[in-house]
């Protein structure tokens, strides 16, 4: 029996720092999706969807679990679907993370994944550590990567090591780079012969204005939608037997990248170290340097 995906992809405008009526959208949403679409296993949110971007993060941050994901793990065991809110303002202590919590069925948060990658130096969120996956019975294991996340191709990579057959990608992408984003899932999809899910933000949040353009990226590359810049909602069916099938006889039945990887027992010293360094990367400067020339112009 194949192994069905329902998804939902919902982009949408947020409100800066008014998390009710953020929140009272998304379930909105969520209900509107039950209705029309009872098929639909798993829906995703954009980046910081119950937020926006406010001026001050540690005033808009939650604990997790705390209020918000109450409200969502209700309303995922009301609809009998996973329900990933985007990502949200955690606080943790007196720190911030940009998180994305996972919501099962049953209501219950089945795991949490902090953003690895914020973008330097307009975010001022602390990076995650650690790479997140979660299974759905009976169907396959999904990973995790927030906006900037997967422009590293390291971390997709890592992702797909640990067995993910779908990456989710909620993010609030400045409208300049939207056209690239939507490469980049592509790209990322086609080189980790997985599925890429990019629920994209649209209007303006601060002083930051993101023009939509979520999509669905197949195993092969393939773009299989992609929204324009309104508030929509994308349903699509995935078949995660199909990603087996590309990774065991290649992309178009050509490229198996995965049984090529190390065919010919190459260590790949392309990183140096764990820290994915290397001359050639360091040749370009230090994240420091980056702050500094941008502080420059601005």
């Amino acid at each position: 029996m194949s192994r069905l995906l329902g998804v939902a992809l919902v982009q949408r405008a947020c409100y800066m720092g008014e998390t009710e009526k953020n929140v009272s959208e998304m379930e909105f949403a969520l209900d509107v999706i039950a209705a029309e679409f009872p098929w639909v296993k798993l829906v995703l949110f954009p980046e910081l969807s119950m937020h926006g971007v406010p001026m001050d993060l540690k005033e808009a941050a939650e604990q997790i679990p705390g209020d918000s994901t109450a409200r969502f793990a209700k309303k995922a065991k009301q609809i009998n679907k996973w329900v990933i809110p985007g990502s949200m303002l955690e606080l943790d202590g007196d720190i911030v993370y940009n998180t994305a919590p996972v919501i099962s069925p049953q209501g219950e948060i089945v795991t949490t994944y902090r953003k690895m990658v914020p973008f330097c130096p307009l975010e001022g969120c602390t990076p995650g550590t650690e790479n997140k996956v979660f299974d759905i019975p009976g169907i396959g294991r999904i990973g995790l990567a927030i906006c900037y996340d997967l422009w590293f191709p390291e971390l997709s990579r890592t992702l797909v090591s640990m067995g993910a057959e779908v990456i989710l990608h909620p993010s609030f992408t400045p409208s300049t780079l939207n056209s690239c984003e939507v490469l980049c899932r592509r790209s990322m999809a086609m080189l980790n012969q997985a599925y890429i899910l990019g629920a994209s933000n649209c209007g303006m949040s601060s002083n930051i204005q993101s023009a939509g353009h979520s999509a669905i990226a197949g195993p092969d590359g393939t773009l299989l939608q992609e929204a324009g810049d309104a508030p929509s909602i994308m349903v699509e069916v995935l078949d995660l037997d199909l990603v087996k099938a590309n990774r065991e006889v290649g992309i178009k039945g050509t490229a198996p990248i995965f049984k090529h990887l190390n065919l010919f027992g190459h260590h790949w010293p392309v990183y140096g170290n764990q820290k994915a360094e290397s001359p050639y990367i360091n040749s370009f400067g230090s994240p420091n340097d980056l702050v500094d020339d941008i502080n420059k112009v601005i």
